[in-house]
Protein backbone atom coordinates (compact mmCIF):
# COMPACT_ATOMS: atom_id res chain seq x y z
CA UNK A 1 0.00 0.00 0.00
CA UNK A 2 2.78 2.52 0.74
CA UNK A 3 4.59 1.66 -2.37
CA UNK A 4 0.99 1.98 -4.13
CA UNK A 5 0.19 5.52 -2.81
CA UNK A 6 3.73 6.93 -3.44
CA UNK A 7 3.89 5.98 -7.14
CA UNK A 8 0.87 7.89 -7.88
CA UNK A 9 2.03 10.65 -6.00
CA UNK A 10 5.36 10.73 -7.52
CA UNK A 11 2.98 10.73 -11.12
CA UNK A 12 0.64 13.70 -9.91
CA UNK A 13 3.77 15.79 -8.61
CA UNK A 14 5.09 15.21 -12.29
CA UNK A 15 2.19 15.73 -13.94
CA UNK A 16 1.44 18.88 -11.90
CA UNK A 17 5.24 20.46 -11.85
CA UNK A 18 5.70 21.67 -15.05
CA UNK A 19 2.97 23.63 -15.97
CA UNK A 20 0.73 23.64 -12.99
CA UNK A 21 1.36 23.89 -9.52
CA UNK A 22 1.87 21.04 -7.74
CA UNK A 23 0.81 22.84 -3.73
CA UNK A 24 -2.32 23.67 -5.24
CA UNK A 25 -3.22 20.23 -6.83
CA UNK A 26 -2.92 19.61 -2.72
CA UNK A 27 -5.07 21.74 -2.14
CA UNK A 28 -7.56 20.59 -4.76
CA UNK A 29 -7.74 16.72 -2.92
CA UNK A 30 -8.91 18.87 0.44
CA UNK A 31 -11.02 21.06 -1.41
CA UNK A 32 -12.88 17.59 -2.99
CA UNK A 33 -13.96 16.91 0.85
CA UNK A 34 -16.24 19.69 1.27
CA UNK A 35 -19.27 20.60 -0.78
CA UNK A 36 -19.78 22.45 -3.56
CA UNK A 37 -22.30 24.66 -1.61
CA UNK A 38 -19.37 25.43 1.07
CA UNK A 39 -15.88 25.71 -0.94
CA UNK A 40 -15.02 29.41 -1.42
CA UNK A 41 -14.58 31.10 -4.42
CA UNK A 42 -11.02 30.07 -4.25
CA UNK A 43 -11.47 26.86 -3.99
CA UNK A 44 -13.98 26.79 -6.30
CA UNK A 45 -11.25 27.93 -9.16
CA UNK A 46 -8.63 25.24 -7.88
CA UNK A 47 -11.40 22.73 -7.77
CA UNK A 48 -12.66 22.92 -11.84
CA UNK A 49 -9.30 24.06 -12.81
CA UNK A 50 -7.60 20.79 -11.42
CA UNK A 51 -10.96 18.39 -12.35
CA UNK A 52 -9.94 19.01 -15.44
CA UNK A 53 -6.56 17.90 -15.74
CA UNK A 54 -8.10 14.36 -13.18
CA UNK A 55 -10.43 13.59 -15.93
CA UNK A 56 -7.60 13.26 -18.59
CA UNK A 57 -5.86 10.85 -16.05
CA UNK A 58 -9.75 8.94 -15.60
CA UNK A 59 -10.21 8.32 -19.41
CA UNK A 60 -7.02 7.05 -19.47
CA UNK A 61 -7.33 4.13 -16.57
CA UNK A 62 -10.99 3.89 -16.95
CA UNK A 63 -12.11 1.45 -14.54
CA UNK A 64 -15.68 0.39 -16.18
CA UNK A 65 -14.68 0.84 -19.41
CA UNK A 66 -11.47 -1.65 -19.27
CA UNK A 67 -12.36 -3.80 -16.47
CA UNK A 68 -15.49 -5.14 -18.18
CA UNK A 69 -17.57 -7.86 -17.39
CA UNK A 70 -15.47 -10.49 -18.36
CA UNK A 71 -12.22 -9.54 -16.89
CA UNK A 72 -13.88 -8.61 -13.57
CA UNK A 73 -15.07 -12.77 -13.25
CA UNK A 74 -11.26 -13.61 -14.38
CA UNK A 75 -9.76 -10.93 -11.56
CA UNK A 76 -12.23 -12.31 -8.36
CA UNK A 77 -10.96 -16.03 -9.97
CA UNK A 78 -7.31 -14.84 -9.59
CA UNK A 79 -7.94 -13.48 -6.05
CA UNK A 80 -9.86 -16.42 -4.48
CA UNK A 81 -11.20 -14.89 -1.60
CA UNK A 82 -14.85 -16.57 -0.56
CA UNK A 83 -16.22 -13.88 1.54
CA UNK A 84 -16.04 -10.01 2.11
CA UNK A 85 -12.34 -8.75 2.71
CA UNK A 86 -13.56 -6.44 5.12
CA UNK A 87 -16.73 -7.73 7.11
CA UNK A 88 -16.01 -11.50 6.88
CA UNK A 89 -19.71 -11.71 7.14
CA UNK A 90 -20.96 -12.49 3.64
CA UNK A 91 -19.98 -15.03 0.96
CA UNK A 92 -18.57 -13.27 -2.06
CA UNK A 93 -18.76 -16.21 -4.28
CA UNK A 94 -18.05 -16.52 -7.97
CA UNK A 95 -20.71 -18.15 -9.87
CA UNK A 96 -20.81 -18.82 -13.32
CA UNK A 97 -22.67 -21.24 -15.48
CA UNK A 98 -20.98 -23.55 -18.07
CA UNK A 99 -17.58 -21.53 -17.32
CA UNK A 100 -18.90 -18.05 -17.77
CA UNK A 101 -18.55 -17.79 -21.68
CA UNK A 102 -20.89 -14.94 -21.91
CA UNK A 103 -22.58 -12.39 -19.86
CA UNK A 104 -25.57 -14.68 -19.50
CA UNK A 105 -23.41 -16.76 -18.03
CA UNK A 106 -22.05 -14.91 -15.26
CA UNK A 107 -24.19 -14.75 -12.08
CA UNK A 108 -22.56 -13.27 -9.55
CA UNK A 109 -18.86 -12.34 -8.13
CA UNK A 110 -17.47 -9.92 -5.44
CA UNK A 111 -17.65 -6.33 -5.46
CA UNK A 112 -13.85 -4.58 -5.90
CA UNK A 113 -13.65 -1.71 -3.50
CA UNK A 114 -11.12 0.60 -4.38
CA UNK A 115 -8.97 1.16 -0.85
CA UNK A 116 -7.22 4.31 -2.32
CA UNK A 117 -10.41 6.11 -4.31
CA UNK A 118 -10.28 6.66 -7.50
CA UNK A 119 -11.54 10.19 -7.87
CA UNK A 120 -8.12 11.19 -5.91
CA UNK A 121 -5.43 8.43 -6.85
CA UNK A 122 -7.20 7.05 -10.42
CA UNK A 123 -3.66 5.59 -11.67
CA UNK A 124 -4.58 3.32 -8.95
CA UNK A 125 -8.33 2.61 -10.25
CA UNK A 126 -6.87 -0.43 -12.30
CA UNK A 127 -4.41 -1.61 -9.93
CA UNK A 128 -5.17 -4.99 -8.73
CA UNK A 129 -3.38 -4.25 -5.48
CA UNK A 130 -5.93 -1.60 -4.99
CA UNK A 131 -9.19 -3.47 -5.59
CA UNK A 132 -10.51 -5.26 -2.19
CA UNK A 133 -13.29 -7.99 -3.13
CA UNK A 134 -16.17 -7.17 -0.71
CA UNK A 135 -19.71 -7.44 -0.65
CA UNK A 136 -22.14 -5.03 -1.59
CA UNK A 137 -23.18 -3.81 1.72
CA UNK A 138 -19.05 -3.08 2.99
CA UNK A 139 -18.58 -0.97 -0.74
CA UNK A 140 -21.32 0.57 -1.37
CA UNK A 141 -23.46 1.43 2.08
CA UNK A 142 -21.06 1.53 4.34
CA UNK A 143 -17.82 2.27 2.68
CA UNK A 144 -18.98 4.50 -0.19
CA UNK A 145 -17.05 7.19 -0.57
CA UNK A 146 -15.17 7.61 2.82
CA UNK A 147 -11.54 8.94 2.01
CA UNK A 148 -9.15 6.01 3.57
CA UNK A 149 -5.62 6.54 4.06
CA UNK A 150 -2.95 4.22 5.29
CA UNK A 151 -1.73 7.01 8.19
CA UNK A 152 -5.46 6.52 9.82
CA UNK A 153 -7.08 3.36 8.92
CA UNK A 154 -5.69 -0.53 8.67
CA UNK A 155 -5.09 -1.66 5.05
CA UNK A 156 -6.08 -5.18 4.37
CA UNK A 157 -3.13 -6.37 3.06
CA UNK A 158 -0.82 -4.94 5.70
CA UNK A 159 -2.11 -5.59 9.27
CA UNK A 160 0.43 -5.03 11.99
CA UNK A 161 0.35 -7.33 14.83
CA UNK A 162 -1.02 -4.25 16.91
CA UNK A 163 -4.05 -3.92 15.31
CA UNK A 164 -6.10 -7.15 16.32
CA UNK A 165 -9.03 -6.76 17.77
CA UNK A 166 -11.37 -9.57 19.76
CA UNK A 167 -14.76 -9.95 19.42
CA UNK A 168 -17.29 -10.39 22.42
CA UNK A 169 -20.31 -10.02 24.29
CA UNK A 170 -22.27 -8.57 27.21
CA UNK A 171 -25.90 -8.66 27.87
CA UNK A 172 -28.42 -6.10 27.50
CA UNK A 173 -30.91 -4.59 29.88
CA UNK A 174 -33.35 -7.15 28.55
CA UNK A 175 -31.10 -10.20 29.28
CA UNK A 176 -30.52 -10.58 25.19
CA UNK A 177 -26.73 -10.98 23.94
CA UNK A 178 -24.81 -8.31 22.34
CA UNK A 179 -21.78 -7.92 20.05
CA UNK A 180 -18.58 -5.91 21.82
CA UNK A 181 -15.38 -5.25 20.51
CA UNK A 182 -13.19 -6.07 23.56
CA UNK A 183 -11.31 -3.11 25.19
CA UNK A 184 -12.15 -1.19 22.45
CA UNK A 185 -11.14 1.64 24.11
CA UNK A 186 -7.24 0.27 24.56
CA UNK A 187 -7.34 -0.04 20.64
CA UNK A 188 -5.08 1.88 19.12
CA UNK A 189 -6.28 4.71 16.59
CA UNK A 190 -6.23 3.43 13.22
CA UNK A 191 -7.93 -0.09 14.53
CA UNK A 192 -10.84 1.47 15.90
CA UNK A 193 -11.68 4.13 13.39
CA UNK A 194 -11.69 0.91 11.29
CA UNK A 195 -13.78 -0.41 12.85
CA UNK A 196 -16.14 2.03 13.85
CA UNK A 197 -16.06 3.16 9.86
CA UNK A 198 -17.19 0.00 9.03
CA UNK A 199 -19.43 -0.31 11.73
CA UNK A 200 -18.33 -3.56 12.30
CA UNK A 201 -20.18 -3.68 16.06
CA UNK A 202 -23.84 -2.68 14.35
CA UNK A 203 -23.44 -5.07 11.68
CA UNK A 204 -22.59 -8.14 13.43
CA UNK A 205 -25.33 -7.08 16.30
CA UNK A 206 -27.84 -7.59 13.57
CA UNK A 207 -26.76 -11.65 14.17
CA UNK A 208 -27.05 -11.49 17.56
CA UNK A 209 -30.32 -12.84 18.18
CA UNK A 210 -28.68 -15.78 16.25
CA UNK A 211 -25.03 -16.24 15.23
CA UNK A 212 -24.39 -15.04 19.11
CA UNK A 213 -27.37 -16.79 20.79
CA UNK A 214 -26.62 -20.15 19.53
CA UNK A 215 -23.44 -20.11 20.69
CA UNK A 216 -23.70 -18.91 24.15
CA UNK A 217 -27.35 -21.46 24.31
CA UNK A 218 -25.09 -24.46 23.22
CA UNK A 219 -22.42 -23.14 26.42
CA UNK A 220 -25.23 -22.79 28.39
CA UNK A 221 -26.95 -26.12 27.31
CA UNK A 222 -24.42 -28.43 28.52
CA UNK A 223 -21.70 -29.36 31.68
CA UNK A 224 -19.55 -26.64 32.50
CA UNK A 225 -16.38 -26.87 30.50
CA UNK A 226 -18.28 -28.74 27.95
CA UNK A 227 -16.64 -26.83 24.91
CA UNK A 228 -13.42 -27.53 26.56
CA UNK A 229 -14.48 -31.20 26.73
CA UNK A 230 -15.49 -31.37 23.32
CA UNK A 231 -11.86 -30.42 21.61
CA UNK A 232 -9.82 -32.51 24.35
CA UNK A 233 -11.76 -35.51 24.63
CA UNK A 234 -14.71 -36.31 21.91
CA UNK A 235 -12.31 -35.97 19.26
CA UNK A 236 -9.40 -37.22 21.17
CA UNK A 237 -9.56 -40.63 19.50
CA UNK A 238 -10.68 -39.51 15.71
CA UNK A 239 -6.92 -37.95 15.58
CA UNK A 240 -8.24 -34.49 13.99
CA UNK A 241 -6.72 -31.41 14.47
CA UNK A 242 -7.97 -28.24 16.72
CA UNK A 243 -8.90 -26.48 12.78
CA UNK A 244 -10.81 -29.91 11.12
CA UNK A 245 -12.86 -29.67 14.61
CA UNK A 246 -13.98 -26.27 14.48
CA UNK A 247 -14.55 -26.40 10.65
CA UNK A 248 -16.70 -29.66 10.96
CA UNK A 249 -18.61 -28.73 14.02
CA UNK A 250 -18.99 -24.76 13.54
CA UNK A 251 -18.21 -24.63 9.76
CA UNK A 252 -15.65 -21.56 10.46
CA UNK A 253 -11.39 -21.48 9.95
CA UNK A 254 -9.36 -21.24 13.06
CA UNK A 255 -6.07 -19.64 11.24
CA UNK A 256 -6.37 -16.02 10.53
CA UNK A 257 -4.96 -15.82 7.24
CA UNK A 258 -7.40 -18.43 6.19
CA UNK A 259 -10.61 -16.70 7.60
CA UNK A 260 -11.40 -15.31 4.41
CA UNK A 261 -12.76 -18.73 3.48
CA UNK A 262 -15.97 -19.24 5.44
CA UNK A 263 -18.29 -16.60 6.73
CA UNK A 264 -17.98 -15.63 10.66
CA UNK A 265 -14.54 -16.95 11.33
CA UNK A 266 -13.38 -14.37 13.21
CA UNK A 267 -16.17 -13.77 15.09
CA UNK A 268 -17.13 -17.31 15.82
CA UNK A 269 -13.75 -18.57 17.07
CA UNK A 270 -13.25 -15.10 19.38
CA UNK A 271 -16.66 -15.78 20.91
CA UNK A 272 -16.22 -19.97 21.24
CA UNK A 273 -12.51 -19.40 22.74
CA UNK A 274 -13.98 -16.74 25.30
CA UNK A 275 -16.98 -19.37 26.03
CA UNK A 276 -14.19 -22.04 26.67
CA UNK A 277 -12.48 -20.31 29.25
CA UNK A 278 -15.91 -19.63 31.40
CA UNK A 279 -15.36 -21.80 34.18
Amino acid sequence: PELLINLNDKFFKLYFSKKYSYLFYKQYLIVTNKPSKSRTLKEKLIYNFYKKRFDKVHAIFNYEKILSKSKAYWLANKINVNTCVYCNRLYSNIIEINGGKNNDNRIARPFFDHWFSKSKHPILALSFFNLIPSCSVCNSSIKGSIDFDISTHIHPYNKQNDEGFKFSYQFNSLKEPVVIIRDFKSLNTKTSKTIEDFKIKEVYNSHSDKELKDLIDLANKYPNKYLKTLFTDTFKDLNMSEEEIYRMIFGIETKEEEYHKRPFSKFKHDIIEELKNIK
